[in-house]
């Protein structure tokens, strides 16, 4: 039997493409209860989600993601505040070979008079997610928790709406690599921070170790509001005073000039500005503070064990100005340079997608 395909790509900007694919054969294109939604997936960058490092091209066993899907008699219909009224609330799961959800949802067989816009987030049964005021409307607000444990932290990612993802029909579709692919593309909606440390050009040092890295005061609730208006997407965190401590205790040897992570997975915080405190001994509440405990070795014999406590709001990047915010779907990397008479940070604000070359198509369905 020939096949054809309709396909929904879901992309997320770490790199993990779900692709959501109503299968049918060419001369069931009208027919609605031939055209049912399947899935199958894609990650070819490195993806945090659910506690787990995704390497692969597939999702982590278990993992799941929420689906939402607008129908409408007409175009234009659609204006960030409808209730999703196609796909509500829609928990699709991987269990490692197959995606699963229930009940199918199929494709309206009037193109003229059947319009669909989608929209999703992820991960689904996200246990930091504490609270959610409907979700049922794509305007709606999340209050989100980053847990102390870094194990627990999730990436969590929520689509865009965009003419790629809204007024579809099963036809007329055409959108992404090929005729009838729609792509829906996810945004980071947290932080993502790295440490590294290297040696700096100093002969007297001959390697150094990092004991613990230590994120203090910072912020680790907020609210995420999300608008939609004349075709853009538009998000603003609103962080509650809920100042915690993130720390990895990690040992890590720096033996030269090359920088090297010290922590065992990133950070991922929430969103938020970064006070500029003059004295960050003082530890003030509101002032954010990254704290590295470190061991300095001069020769075989001699050593030196100490702390830096550098006021985040003080260090510089790239543009030799002071980075006074963390920001959604931003990565930041901040590098120590250990000397034997001095310590330097510097940052670095970088993509949070790597550059690892183009996108891969693992499809899904029949």
């Amino acid at each position: 039997m020939f096949v054809t395909k309709r396909h929904i790509h879901i992309l997320l900007a770490a790199g993990l493409l779900v692709a959501l694919v109503p299968a049918c054969t060419k001369n069931e294109i009208r027919q609605a209860e031939n055209m049912p939604l399947d899935f199958g997936t894609y990650s070819g960058r490195a993806t945090r989600a659910d506690g787990t490092l995704t390497t692969t091209n597939a999702l982590p066993s278990g993992s799941s993601f929420k689906v939402f899907g607008l129908h409408a008699t007409a175009k234009g219909t659609f204006d960030g505040t409808n209730a999703s009224n196609f796909m509500t609330d829609v928990a699709v799961t991987y269990d490692g070979t197959n995606y699963s959800y229930s009940p199918l949802r199929y494709w309206p067989k009037e193109d003229g008079s059947n319009f669909l816009t989608f929209w999703a987030f992820y991960p689904a049964g996200d246990a930091n997610v504490t609270s959610a005021t409907n979700n049922l409307k794509y305007t709606d607000s999340l209050t989100y928790k980053v847990p102390a444990d870094l194990s627990k932290q999730s990436d969590l990612m929520l689509s865009e709406i965009s003419n790629a993802s809204m007024d579809l029909t099963y036809s007329t579709t055409a959108s992404g690599y090929d005729k009838g692919t729609v792509v829906l593309t996810f945004r980071h909606q947290l932080a993502k921070i790295e440490v590294k440390a290297k040696l700096a050009k100093d002969t007297k040092v001959t390697k150094a170790t990092i004991d613990t890295v230590r994120f203090r005061n910072i912020e680790s609730v907020g609210t995420l509001t999300t608008a939609y208006s004349a075709g853009a997407t538009t998000r603003a965190w609103k962080s509650q005073s809920v100042p915690v401590t993130y720390a990895d205790s990690n040992l890590v040897s720096v033996p030269d000039t090359n920088a090297v992570s010290l922590t065992k997975t990133p950070f991922l915080l929430l969103p938020q500005s970064l006070t500029a405190d003059t004295d960050a001994a003082a530890e003030g509440s509101q002032t954010a503070i990254l704290e590295v405990a470190f061991t300095i070795y001069y020769g075989s014999n001699k050593s030196l064990s100490d702390h830096a406590i550098i006021n985040l709001g003080t260090v510089k990047g790239a543009s030799d100005a002071p980075i006074k915010a963390w920001e959604m779907n931003k990565q930041y990397v901040y590098t120590l340079i250990l000397g034997a008479d001095s310590i330097v940070i510097n940052a670095d604000t970088v993509d949070w997608q790597t550059g690892e070359g183009g996108n891969e198509i693992v499809e899904g369905g029949n």
